[in-house]
């Protein structure tokens, strides 16, 4: 028969009772887009952006905080999406995203049927369908 992912990803794990379906992304990308940032004389960072991807994108972004607080020079934080300052700047990036939000809800809502701004982002090559 079918084994539940979680054993198909993780063969350790024996026989966990599995009460819903396992958490997968339903809509957009599976990539890292990573927002990086400090404050405060660079003694705090904050990193965003790493949804859909689980353990590995978190760890990956908490480390590239560190690196950040630390003021180390690190192959991860030489990476143009750490360097990068992320577009659009606040606090048009906060409208586009909720825009984008209430587009995708609708757009499921209607059984997939896209408005006119998932289906200009798509043409940009940001698609929302898996």
């Amino acid at each position: 028969g079918t084994r539940p992912a979680v054993l198909l990803d993780v063969p350790t794990a024996r026989g966990p009772r599995l009460h819903a379906p396992l958490g997968r992304p339903d809509r957009g990308h599976v990539a890292l887009h990573l927002c990086v940032g400090q404050r405060f004389d660079d003694r705090l960072a904050w990193v965003g952006g790493s949804t859909g991807l689980g353990v590995a994108a978190s760890r990956f972004g908490a480390q590239v905080a560190l690196d950040l607080v630390d003021g180390v020079e690190t192959e991860r934080t030489e990476l143009k999406m750490v360097r990068s300052k992320p577009f659009p700047p606040e606090p048009l990036r906060s409208a586009v995203v909720g825009i984008t939000k209430k587009s995708i809800q609708r757009a499921d809502e209607r059984q997939g049927c896209e408005n006119v701004w998932l289906k200009f982002l798509s043409r940009l090559g940001i698609g929302f369908d898996t």
